[in-house]
């Protein structure tokens, strides 16, 4: 009973650190791929009801730009490179390895979130998490090891930037650019289900 209250509480715990708006983003988005397995058209048509307004939009040069996928994508690319400073590994093999594959993982979920995949919402999540991880090893490692102020200025600017990536992950902004897109997504599946012929 004590076990089950305390792993509750935790997970309450856990989900306040990453942001209920968040949370439930990438629940939206479970629910659209859901509906459009399960064809359940009533369900889309509510579900595409949630996009209100357009998200803000840039363009340059003939290509869109929107600025909350953007900010995720550099503020965490930064933060890894600010914590590899910081614990002296940016130039060791390790480091670079690390900085490759976090590189890969976030070019996937930029280009899948603007159309309002579910896993690139999850690959965010899960590089900011690791990130959120190695901050506090960081932090432990500097408390006993000799440090100078360079690496302290790296791993305050690496913490910085995941609580900015954290403000943007629960902004309006995001959820009203998922929201746009898994409309999109839903209109387009309605429309081919519409004009298919039903099977006899």
């Amino acid at each position: 009973m004590a076990a089950s209250f305390f792993f509750r509480m935790m997970m309450n715990l856990l989900k306040r650190i990453i942001g209920l708006k968040f949370l439930a983003l990438i629940d939206y988005c479970d629910k659209v791929e859901a509906g459009i397995s399960g064809r359940k058209l009533a369900q889309l048509k509510a579900l595409a009801e949630a996009f209100q307004e357009m998200p803000k939009a840039y363009y340059i040069r003939g290509t869109t730009y929107f600025a909350s996928i953007l900010v995720l994508f550099y503020t965490l690319l930064l933060s890894y490179a600010g914590l590899a400073i910081a614990f002296r590994t940016v130039t060791g093999g390790w480091g670079v390895i690390a900085g490759l594959v976090i590189f890969i993982l976030l070019v996937v979920a930029l280009s899948g979130a603007e159309k309002g995949r579910t896993l690139s919402l999850r690959l965010f999540l899960a590089v900011w998490s690791a990130l959120c991880v190695c901050n506090l090893l960081v932090a432990g490692w500097l408390l006993f090891a000799s440090f100078s102020w360079l690496s302290v200025g790296c791993w305050a600017g690496s913490l910085l930037l995941l609580w900015l990536t954290r403000q943007v992950m629960n902004g309006p902004e995001l959820t009203k650019l998922i929201q746009w897109r898994a409309s999109l997504r839903i209109a387009q599946y309605r429309r081919q289900a519409l004009t298919q012929p039903r099977r006899k």
